[in-house]
């Protein structure tokens, strides 16, 4: 796993109720469209693109707050308030992106129109430390007949 772009912006402004983006300064209260809220916070939180790459090839998918605080060791406020302080990327700030593991990924897929034509896309929605041969088959993820729309990516 690794940074797409170190161009990319790393966080967003968002509703602390339904997490959509919006347009307010940090803790600032305001009425939220999306959600209807009325008086919530204002709130940083992570968001960036990951490359994905196994012996198969590799793919983008965009990770959010949850994912990047654990694996990261970063969060919203702490990108908000580097990108305001310094004139440097932001990637100065991730403590243990240099670090190679082997992850199990649940990859959800999203629609969203682009120039009038659906573009589909992965959020990361769950990271999970690589299995070891050993229990992989009793890690296996089942099919119920239910579809969650995710999709498992496992680097061997």
């Amino acid at each position: 796993m690794s940074i797409v772009s170190l161009d990319q912006n790393f966080w967003y402004m968002s509703c602390s109720n339904c997490r959509k983006a919006i347009s307010a300064r940090e803790e600032t209260l305001f009425d939220c469209f999306q959600c209807n809220s009325k008086k919530v916070m204002a709130k940083p939180r992570v968001k960036f693109e990951v490359l994905l790459t196994d012996a198969f090839g590799s793919m983008t998918a965009t990770m959010f707050e949850n994912h990047a605080e654990e694996y990261f060791l970063v969060d919203g406020k702490t990108i908000m308030k580097y990108a305001a302080e310094n004139d440097e990327n932001v990637v100065a700030i991730f403590p243990k992106l240099a670090i190679e593991n082997e992850y199990q990924i649940q990859l959800k897929r999203r629609k969203y129109p682009s120039h009038g034509v659906k573009v589909l896309a992965y959020n990361i929605n769950s990271i999970k430390p690589a299995l070891n041969e050993d229990n992989s088959k009793q890690n296996e993820p089942t099919n119920t007949g239910k579809s969650s729309g995710a999709e498992i990516y496992q680097s061997p």
